[in-house]
């Protein structure tokens, strides 16, 4: 009885296994599609709805993991961190909504950013 036990559970894990590689490029993608929606979800409740920041948050929250957002009222774009995928959504129009970037990684959130220059020793 455990050796057929033993079986159906590597069996199982041999299936799942092989799921995962078949689609793994499915799978590495969900963080960012997950950080994605949030970012356009948060910029369209926050610039184009004109909401403010703590609802649209708490708004969009209920859904989503996240881990960091950043809000630039100034040049209008949002940018999240969600499961390790980093999106930013920049404000268009009032018509036309937020799009998403189309890379994302170029530009880092402020508050990691180190200011080398101004370092003292």
């Amino acid at each position: 009885m455990k050796k057929k036990l033993l079986y159906a559970n590597l069996s199982l894990f041999l299936i799942f296994g092989g799921w995962t590689i078949l689609n793994w490029s499915e799978i590495r993608s969900f963080p960012f599609a997950i950080s994605a929606y949030y970012s356009k979800e948060l910029c369209s409740c926050f610039f184009v709805m004109e909401l403010s920041e703590m609802h649209c948050h708490e708004r969009v929250r209920r859904f989503i993991p996240f881990s960091t957002f950043a809000i630039s009222k100034e040049e209008k774009w949002v940018q999240t961190n969600s499961l390790g995928g980093i999106s930013i959504a920049r404000y268009q129009s009032k018509e036309f909504g937020c799009v998403l970037d189309e890379y994302p990684l170029a530009i880092h959130f402020r508050e990691n950013e180190i200011d080398t220059e101004n370092k003292s020793p």
